[in-house]
């Protein structure tokens, strides 16, 4: 019991208080959700986490797949996007350079990584 409170209060306080039942339970009652709770806490950590993050670079190394990196909004209208106005959308030199830095730290083994 004072595992699943601990959990409710700290680990997802956006959903403290809401009443709907969203993110943990403030108890655990049944060793059924406990068996769900745990499986949940063990595919996030490592299963959807590896999928999300090892792709990661492979997309964005190349940095025009990089949206949130542009210095100008993409065009919304047929015509507007000429090959001036998207080379200066395109991030500088450094920012470029820090975005894939990150990306490729992100999509790394751990070198203890068991396999």
């Amino acid at each position: 019991k004072e595992w699943a409170e601990e959990v409710h209060n700290n680990a997802f306080p956006a959903f403290c208080d809401n009443p709907s039942g969203r993110g943990f339970p403030l108890q655990i009652t049944e060793f059924d959700e406990l068996v769900e709770y745990c499986t949940l806490i063990i595919f996030t950590g490592s299963v959807q986490h590896s999928a999300v993050n090892f792709g990661q670079f492979q997309m964005y190394a190349f940095v025009p797949n990089s949206p949130f990196n542009l210095r100008k909004p993409l065009p919304t209208k047929k015509g507007e996007a000429t090959l001036e106005y998207l080379l200066e959308a395109l991030p500088t030199y450094l920012s470029a350079g820090l975005a894939v830095t990150v990306v490729f730290a992100l999509s790394q083994f751990s070198p203890d990584e068991v396999s």
